[in-house]
């Protein structure tokens, strides 16, 4: 398709375009002349024309311009007005406009020049819009409206000015007497406008660039001419999509430089695409981090918000070399100037089977202008790619191809409106037509309007609709083309929100449910029916009354009102049967064991502890379970106990108990930050109010972030109790001096949570005080000083902080008399966090809970990078999570004394579980020259000499201090040894954690927070040196923080439960998911029930494989984790269905103990190898691996994920699947020589496995073969780069070999065919003279029934262990996990 918009953007068709500005003096014959109110007009050199005021059919009025003057640069018409704008302010105009055979006519605005005709002289009534950025200086500039040609007869009405906010107009219109409706009195009537039977549509001709940016449908067309490459084609001829949007990765950072825009086009066979950025420095890197520098990223998602696919560029600008994630997609890159181009050709089966209709597309831009591993920012299309992997945003593409009729509909509006009001909506209309084109358009009041476009013309037709009914709504328009038999509907669905006054009326029938509710559990307990399950709904019930007030009154929140409305009619319905069914005796209730505060005994899979169930302790194997929060009470634990929950999870922040310290005795010096101040802190008696001495405070540092200076003290407080505090103070100059008195606030020292009562300067001493009342969960007050700007001699005495009522002062040296204390320390304690932390445990014990204590070491005190600037990297680029280098000594030394802080609070409570030495660590150590004396010699013992690296590398240094860390290019020997030297790096520091908390408690149970290196974090798991083969043997639990997603394919529950199996493979020891993702993090709540069934079928599978504790993400009401979050989506304080759903799971697990336990401790029957060496060699590994895991699972079996250093365990098996081991050591090739020799059963993934040894030099050919003829041969493309694996036939040959051995007895088909059910994963396990059975389907789509044999024996009858019903068939339903007793 031509760019039509080229003409349309210029401003005028060539014969049009005329200077913007011409002085008022320059021409004799140059005219301004007054008007009407408002306007005035301008006549160039006595042009043949005629202005005038008309009015028009209706009794409305409009301008009319003619002119018989044709076009010469010089004659012409126009009329203006004077506006005053802002500086670098964007601003949105337009205007109604009518023509007739005009053949030039514009507007003008500070140097905007845009057509008024831009496709014909004749239109019938058009809005035409446009939107700018002013960058001048403040002041007035002219709006022209101007005819520079031929016309019969211009109308002009309506026009309009607004400041742009967000693509929306704000506030009033800038321009006056803008429908020509003031001073009309010499208005004639106009004869020549006429109106027709069908009302012309309110219809704005559209910038067609602005749309493509901002719309989020787009079509996309063919391309001209058969090309087999994104560089072929000719760009020219395809629209622009500018991308505006930026996500910042560098704090530092906060405006984007570069310009960029893609363009989109198709053929049957790919899809192709071309990024034009324009960028002063281009700076990329050609291996997995390729993101981090100058880079381009795409992603697709074939099904509605379901992110399948992604793909990464980048290219070196010298060389022209490539670097892509997707062997299958083609991508080039050139640099012209300051311009890069990218051309990507992505064919459509890299994420679908075939060329689509429409799919959501989006893409960013990664801009990096230094050396180092560092994006500046991510220019993006929509959110969704660089910070989090979500397609909930992205624009759908539709093929333009698919548009019989010439055109592309679609109906823009808010996807969220209020009940009873009138909405505004666009219909957007894409004619692809090269002529004229009439439609007639029936909105959903049938009102008919015509639509006239011009060829290949873009526009929006505004219409407006009104919802009574809160809720799901969708509502149609027609359009039909003229000379079309039939017309195309265009839906739309949206969410309309409850107003205040129907929220109140839907909070009335809330209250009456849950007062019947409440009712039917007392009736049940008062029949001593037990009620577990339905007291942990009404308690959410409960809740979600108290948070639906809070959302109206607090937060406006009413589209969360009306989820929570839907969410508790249907939690109250489920109750509500249940309970009748108890009280006529219909259904039996089951009471669910409760957790005893008592000593819980570490098992192979899981935990025993102490369990109460009807009044009778036993001791049981148990499961811990509990809700990630930050700022919950003691109120809310109790709270949670009646959720199911006994575990949670609580911190003490390294910054918070390690400070700088202070001459000054028991009081606190804190400076968070490492920018250094020149200041004073003293004891001083050069002059006092009282005694000796006094506090003296000095500063010449200026005002900054991060310069602040806090002297504090904490006191132990009472609850609900006023206090009064203050001090005495003289100063000579004094400036941004405050102090406080407050309850402790966590680690956030920010204005805005304190009142502030500062000190002024005087030469004489004053007294200040203030009050200061504590909440009932108010343990400590903390009393401090700022010390923020210059200040000069300033003196502070009697500090005092007391209870009302009372002359007993809190403050220790509150007068300083104990002098200045001259022992010397490089580092202090604060004790008010840990006393904070020591009351938090006591409210868990209070609260029945467990409680895991998680070491925040990555909230380093930064002030002791003054001391050590080598402690930090000095490129920065460490994460969020370790900041620090972590062999450094002094780091070691801090970290001590932080745990030894730690643990002896610790070690006075009898409610820690465990403690967690670290929340997602990964370290970069090859970014640092602080490592690289270590990695010399690191690799100097691997080969002894340069010459043997350089004979095993295919190198040719010279010598060991030239190998550098960063340079070494993915899939190489030298690449391996880096991330093999950076796994060292962090276990070393994670070891030497949990060394330090045995050293204070032997028996304390220690793991850390690990995220998954299967699959989609497989690969970057790799760069930052998680390696859990090196790191288990630290832990005491198979400690992790796994997440799934039912809509992101690399983030699939079999994925993470792939990570359960593997941790637990490699130690026998509980899995604790300390931080359970069970959806991807959005800041719009998901209500697909795909998402829901995901969720519940996440928490059940992860029992099935050995998950012992889940501490779910997440549960917070602070205003901070409600508004504007990111996890909005996964917050179950905002979504009771799913904190219904997993509470129900939290009794289950307890109340099924027994049973899960059997499941747990089945044999593993299936070894699986997986190989560290391979994985550094081999990009499909992990896909292979994952292919091997579920398709074991799809067959009754549990699988051993066997690694190289674990090779004993093979005696013990019988079934060996190598997934595209390529790369092993001599001793796991003998271990596999040995095991084919015995007899046992090899299946090898892809026919390059076993070739290399882990240096990846090439084995005897001959051995291998001889290994070969003894295995089951899966094919794969072994030139393959792609990280999915290629194998063929994969899922037939694992299930035909697993049946051929006889490895179970038991065999679930589908009762339709007889044949197995697809991606169904089914354990069967003895069980009390009888069997257990555990089934989940992982298929979106219908329903399977399933016939069970166990020795050849139909089954027939089954117990739904969870539901407490006696079933007599097996339906599987997408993601719905059954637990069924089948008895003997």
């Amino acid at each position: 398709m031509k760019r039509f918009l080229q003409k349309f953007l210029s401003g005028a068709v060539a014969a049009s375009i005329v200077l913007s500005c011409i002085g008022l003096s320059a021409m004799a014959a140059q005219v301004t002349q007054s008007f009407v109110s408002g306007w005035s007009k301008f006549i160039s050199n006595e042009p043949d024309a005629t202005v005038n005021i008309v009015t028009l059919s209706d009794g409305s009025h409009a301008v009319k311009i003619t002119n018989n003057t044709s076009y010469d640069g010089s004659r012409y018409m126009r009329i203006f007005q004077n506006v005053k704008l802002e500086k670098d302010t964007t601003y949105i105009y337009g205007i109604k406009v009518k023509a007739e055979n005009v053949a030039g006519a514009e507007i003008t605005f500070f140097g905007n020049k845009s057509s008024l005709v831009p496709f014909s002289k004749n239109s019938d009534w058009t809005n035409y819009e446009f939107q700018n950025t002013y960058t001048g200086n403040t002041g007035n500039q002219t709006f022209n409206i101007t005819v520079v040609d031929t016309a019969k007869a211009f109308y002009a009405d309506d026009v309009y000015l607004y400041k742009c906010v967000n693509g929306k107009r704000e506030g009033e219109n800038l321009i006056s007497n803008a429908g020509f409706e003031d001073d009309v009195k010499t208005a004639v009537n106009d004869a020549a406008y006429d109106s027709s039977e069908v009302e012309t549509a309110d219809l704005t001709i559209v910038d067609t660039e602005k749309f493509l940016e901002m719309s989020k449908s787009i079509p996309i067309f063919r391309t001209k001419t058969e090309v087999k490459s994104a560089d072929e084609i000719d760009w020219a001829d395809f629209e622009r999509v500018n991308i505006t949007d930026a996500y910042f990765t560098n704090k530092e950072v906060s405006e984007v430089n570069n310009e960029s825009y893609v363009k989109y086009a198709y053929d049957g066979e790919n899809f192709y695409i071309y990024f034009n950025v324009k960028d002063d420095t281009h700076h990329s890197f050609l291996n997995s981090s390729y993101w981090s520098g100058d880079s381009v990223q795409v992603a697709f998602a074939p099904e509605r918000n379901t992110f399948k696919l992604e793909v990464g560029a980048s290219f070196d600008k010298d060389t022209g070399k490539v670097y892509c994630t997707n062997e299958d997609v083609s991508a080039k890159g050139v640099r012209n100037g300051d311009i890069s181009e990218y051309f990507l050709t992505v064919p459509w089966t890299a994420f679908t089977s075939g060329m689509p209709e429409k799919f959501q597309f989006s893409a960013i831009v990664n801009d990096n202008d230094n050396d180092v591993y560092q994006r500046k920012y991510a220019q993006q299309i929509s959110p969704g790619i660089a910070s989090a992997k979500n397609a909930e945003q992205f624009p759908m593409l539709y093929i333009a191809e698919n548009f019989k009729s010439g055109y592309f509909s679609t109906i823009e509006g808010d996807s969220e409106v209020f009940v009873s009001q009138k909405q505004p909506f666009m219909l957007v209309l894409q004619s692809f037509l090269n002529d004229y084109a009439e439609y007639l358009v029936t909105f959903p009041d049938k009102k008919t309007v015509k639509v006239n476009l011009p060829p290949l013309g873009c526009a929006k037709v505004r219409f407006y609709n009104t919802f009574e009914k809160a809720g799901l709504q969708k509502f149609d328009v027609s359009v039909k083309k003229q000379g079309d038999e039939n017309a195309d509907t265009v839906s739309y669905e949206l969410t309309v929100i409850p107003d205040y006054a129907m929220y109140l009326k839907l909070y009335d029938e809330c209250s009456a449910k849950y007062t019947e509710f409440k009712a039917l559990v007392e009736k049940c307990k008062g029949n001593d029916i037990p009620t577990d399950y339905e007291t942990a709904d009404l308690t959410i019930f409960e809740m979600y009354l108290k948070y639906m007030q809070e959302d109206a009154e607090k937060y406006g929140a009413f589209d969360r009102i009306l989820y929570t409305y839907n969410c508790l009619n249907d939690i109250f319905a489920q109750n509500k049967e249940n309970l009748e069914k108890y009280l006529s005796g219909g259904k039996k209730a089951y009471a669910v064991p409760k957790y005893v505060n008592s000593s819980i005994e570490k098992t192979a899979t899981g935990f025993i502890a102490d369990m109460e169930i009807n009044g009778t302790v036993e001791r049981r194997p148990m499961f811990l379970n509990g809700f990630c929060n930050f700022v919950q009470g003691e109120e809310e634990y109790a709270e949670f106990a009646k959720l199911g929950a006994n575990m949670n999870m609580l911190s003490l922040k390294l910054y918070d108990v390690i400070t700088q310290w202070c001459e000054v005795p028991d009081w606190n010096l804190y400076q968070r930050t490492k920018t250094a101040v020149d200041r004073t802190v003293a004891v001083s008696g050069e002059s006092v109010k009282n005694g000796k001495y006094a506090l003296k405070l000095e500063r010449t540092t200026p005002w900054g972030n991060g310069r602040t200076i806090y002297l504090r003290q904490s006191v132990a407080c009472k609850p609900n109790t006023t206090y009064k505090f203050g001090l005495s103070a003289k100063g000579a100059k004094v400036d941004g001096v405050y102090f406080a008195c407050h309850k402790l606030i966590s680690s956030n020292y920010g204005l805005s949570q304190r009142k502030e009562n500062y000190i002024k300067a005087s030469t004489d001493w004053v007294d200040y005080s203030g009050t200061y009342t504590t909440a009932a969960d108010d343990n400590t007050l903390e009393f401090i000083i700022t010390l923020q700007a210059p200040t000069e001699r300033l003196y502070i005495d009697d500090i005092f902080i007391k209870e009302i009522g009372s002359d007993k002062n809190l403050i220790k040296n509150g007068d300083f008399e104990k002098g200045a204390d001259t022992n010397v320390k490089e580092y202090d304690y604060y004790d008010g966090y840990l006393r904070e932390f020591e009351c938090r445990l006591k409210e868990f014990e209070q609260a029945n809970q467990k409680v895991g204590i998680l070491l925040a070491a990555n909230y380093w005190p930064e002030f002791v990078n003054l001391n050590y600037p080598d402690v930090l990297d000095e490129n920065a680029l460490y994460g969020e999570y370790l900041k620090f280098n972590t062999a450094h000594p002094e780091v070691k030394k801090i970290l001590h004394e932080y745990v030894a802080a730690t643990m002896n609070i610790v070690n006075k409570s009898n409610v820690v579980d465990s403690v967690c030495v670290a929340n997602e660590p990964y370290t970069y150590a090859y970014n640092t020259e602080y490592y690289k004396p270590m990695w010399y010699e690191y690799i100097r013992k691997i080969y002894g000499d340069i010459e043997n690296l350089n004979r095993l590398c295919g190198t040719n240094y010279e010598k060991f201090e030239d190998v550098d860390m960063k340079s070494q290019s993915e899939f190489t020997l030298l690449y391996k040894n880096v991330m093999e030297f950076n796994a060292d790096v962090l276990t070393d520091y994670l070891g030497t954690l949990c060394g330090y908390v045995k050293e204070f408690n032997p028996d304390m149970p220690t793991h850390a927070k690990l995220l998954p290196i299967t699959l989609d974090y497989g690969r970057s798991a790799l760069t930052k040196g998680e390696n859990y083969e090196k790191l288990a043997p630290y832990f005491d639990y198979n400690g992790n923080d796994a997440n799934t997603a039912y809509n992101h394919q690399k983030q699939s529950l079999l994925a993470k439960l792939e990570w359960y199996d593997l941790q637990s493979s490699i130690k026998e020891a509980p899995v604790v998911n300390s931080e359970d993702h069970f959806q991807m993090d959005s800041k719009v709540i998901d209500k697909s029930p795909k998402m829901y069934k995901h969720a519940m079928a996440d928490a059940w599978q992860g029992v099935m494989h050995n998950r012992a504790e889940s501490i779910l993400w997440v549960l917070e009401r602070e205003e901070q984790y409600l508004t504007g979050t990111t996890w909005m989506n996964t917050n179950l304080a905002a979504r009771a269905d799913l904190l219904s759903g997993h509470v129900r799971a939290f009794l289950d697990f307890n109340r099924l103990s027994y049973e899960i336990t059997a499941v747990q401790n089945a044999k593993r029957s299936a070894a699986i190898l997986y190989s560290e060496n391979s994985y550094s060699f081999k990009p499909s590994f992990q896909s292979s691996l994952l292919a091997a895991y579920s398709n074991v699972l799809f067959n009754g079996l549990k699988p051993l994920l066997l690694t190289e250093s674990q090779l004993y365990k093979l005696d013990d098996y019988n079934l060996l699947i190598i997934p595209e081991c390529t790369s092993v050591t001599d001793e796991t090739f003998s271990a596999i020589e040995k095991f084919v020799q015995r007899g046992g059963k090899l299946v090898i993934i892809g026919e390059d496995s076993l070739y290399k040894n882990e240096f990846n030099q090439e084995r005897n050919e001959n051995t291998v073969l001889i290994i070969y003829k003894n295995a089951v041969i899966i094919k794969t493309d072994v030139n393959s780069k792609k990280d999915i694996t290629t194998a063929v036939n994969l899922p037939e040959t694992i299930s035909d070999t697993i049946s051929s051995m006889n490895l179970t007895n038991v065999k679930i088909t589908d009762k339709e065919t007889g044949r197995s059910i697809d991606r169904t994963e089914w354990i069967c396990v003895p069980y009390e003279g009888g069997y257990l059975l555990n089934l989940c389907r992982y298929v979106w789509g219908e329903e399977k029934e399933a016939e069970v044999t166990i020795d050849g024996k139909k089954i027939e009858k089954f117990y739904d262990l969870r539901k407490n019903e006696y079933l007599d068939k097996i339906t599987l339903s997408e993601y719905t996990p059954l637990f069924v007793k089948i008895e003997g």
